[in-house]
């Protein structure tokens, strides 16, 4: 059975990070599992505007929210102003066994710890969890040969 660990941190101030570590997978799948996690779990919550205990969010400044219905998008704490945010979550980093997602620059990377602070978006909640076993489920274990001599 593989290990589980799933940690949603801020490090260095400004800088949210969600790392997922799970025994026998390699640097390509935890690759592709994060990626499903975003594409098929995270994203699509944080679009509907909900937070990591899968229950709406907060509502938004009135005056924001006049803003974004002005700009032609819902009045909604969805992280779609401009779409910068959304568009730079992405896995950072994978390595055998773990990966770590987060924004790809310190502007959208301090946005969405700010973001955070006001509501819990940015995390893996109950139904991305049921979405990253699911992206588990559809890679085998890495397995090593071992050299016999």
């Amino acid at each position: 059975m593989a290990r589980e660990q799933i940690v949603t941190t801020a490090l260095g101030g400004a800088f949210q990070t969600v790392r997922f570590v799970f025994n026998g997978y390699s640097a390509h799948q935890m690759q592709q599992i994060g990626e499903g996690l975003l594409t098929r779990g995270m994203i699509p919550r944080i679009r509907r505007g909900q937070t990591i205990y899968d229950t709406p969010a907060p509502p938004l400044n009135p005056g924001y929210a006049k803003l974004k219905v002005k700009k032609g998008k819902q009045p909604i704490r969805d992280w779609e102003l401009s779409g910068r945010l959304l568009r730079s979550t992405k896995v950072v980093s994978s390595d055998i066994n773990i990966a770590k997602l987060s924004q790809t620059d310190r502007v959208t990377q301090a946005r969405a710890f700010y973001n955070n602070r006001r509501a819990r978006q940015f995390g893996v909640s109950g139904g991305d969890r049921v979405v990253l076993r699911e992206e588990f489920a559809k890679q085998p274990p890495h397995t090593t040969a071992q050299v016999v001599r």
